[in-house]
């Protein structure tokens, strides 16, 4: 398999884990485990030395499976290094290659969709203001909010004990919405 086709595999699975989650960079890169099941996963939370649970679907689920597949992942990390020509480590991808794929896959489906031929997320992290690592833990955050959620089932869903940050996530969308 091309190193092109593992990678984009790879993102598709980490993109489609990072929404139901709302898990932190490290909680999601080096600590989810395998073999699941749809429904609420163990996620251990380095920030706050803890297991915390949360909740996986059948995209995501199915999206790991078949990046398990392709790269013969059978134990050990499931979001792992991933060099140029294709060769799959054994340790964990790094938090800061998150937002790289956040990025070059918002960037191939922005260049999808405006028609552009041979759009190609393999590799291409064209910058996208505003968009990291947490973006789609904010993202879930402001859904929740839009839903009708109250600001204690956010911190809930995305493991914050403080509300601080939930707040400062969902500040704009309140304003907007109120």
């Amino acid at each position: 398999m091309r190193a092109a086709q593992l990678w984009d595999l790879r993102a598709r699975a980490v993109l489609a884990c990072l929404y139901p989650t709302m898990a932190r960079r490290s909680e999601l890169l080096e600590d989810l485990p395998q073999g699941l099941r749809e429904g609420v996963v163990p996620i251990h939370s380095h920030k706050t030395a803890e297991r915390k649970h949360r909740y996986v679907d059948g995209l995501a689920l199915r999206c790991i499976a078949e990046w398990c597949e392709a790269a013969d992942i059978r134990s050990g990390p499931v979001f792992r290094k991933l060099d140029c020509q294709g060769r799959v480590g054994e340790q964990p991808m790094s938090a800061q290659q998150l937002p790289q794929i956040v990025r070059a896959s918002w960037a191939h489906r922005a260049h999808q969709q405006a028609g552009v031929a041979g759009a190609d997320s393999s590799f291409s992290a064209v910058h996208i203001p505003d968009l990291g690592g947490h973006s789609a833990r904010i993202g879930a955050a402001h859904d929740m909010l839009a839903a009708g959620q109250d600001l204690l089932a956010i911190m809930h869903a995305g493991g914050w004990k403080d509300p601080r940050m939930p707040r400062k996530y969902i500040k704009e969308l309140q304003a907007s919405v109120g």
